[in-house]
C-alpha cells in the first residue's frame, strides 16, 4: 500500500499513547493485502495490536475507486483486489486473533455489514454472524454493494 512505514514502526507509534496512558483509537483497513492474503493480513494486524489497549478498533473495507492510483495498478495487472468473501474471512481472522479488551466497530459505509461490540465478550457472536453472511450471500451480491458505494466518489 506504500504507506511509508512498516508494522514495527506502527507498533512503536502505538506504544507512545499507551505508555502515556492516553486513550486512542486504531483502524484496520481490511482487504488492503489483496487477493489471497486476507486471512494472513487479519492475523498479522491482530498480532500488531496484541497487548495494546485502544479505546476502540475501527474497521473499514478497502474499496477501489475508479481513477485512483490503486485502480490504475489493477488495470495494469500489478494488484489484484480481494474478493468480498476474502475480506469477510480476513475480518474473522482478525477478530479471532485479537486478545484486546476493547470496542470493535465496523460501521463505515465500506463494510458490507455493520456491528459494534465489546471484545472479547462479543467475539464469538461476530465471528458467527460473519460466517452466516459468507454461507448465505453470493459473492456477486456482496460485490454489487461494493460497486454501488464507489459511485459516491
Amino acid at each position: 500500500m506504500n504507506k511509508g512505514y512498516k508494522a514495527t514502526q506502527a507498533r512503536e507509534v502505538l506504544e507512545k499513547p499507551e505508555a502515556a496512558g492516553l486513550p486512542y483509537v486504531v483502524n484496520y483497513l481490511n482487504g488492503a493485502a489483496g487477493h489471497g492474503h486476507g486471512l494472513e493480513n487479519g492475523r498479522n494486524t491482530a498480532k500488531l495490536y496484541d497487548g495494546l489497549h485502544p479505546t476502540m478498533i475501527n474497521m473499514s473495507m478497502l474499496t477501489i475507486v475508479p481513477g485512483t492510483p490503486l485502480w490504475r495498478m489493477i488495470q495494469k495487472g500489478l494488484y489484484e483486489e480481494s474478493t468480498e468473501k476474502e475480506k469477510l474471512e480476513g475480518t474473522q481472522g482478525f477478530i479471532r486473533n485479537l486478545t484486546n479488551e476493547t470496542i470493535f466497530m465496523n460501521e463505515h459505509a465500506s463494510n458490507v455489514f455493520h456491528v459494534q461490540c465489546n471484545l472479547p465478550e462479543g467475539k464469538d457472536a461476530v465471528i458467527d454472524y460473519i460466517q452466516k453472511i459468507i454461507d448465505t450471500k453470493d459473492e456477486s451480491v456482496l460485490r454489487d454493494y461494493r460497486d454501488y458505494i464507489t459511485q459516491v466518489f
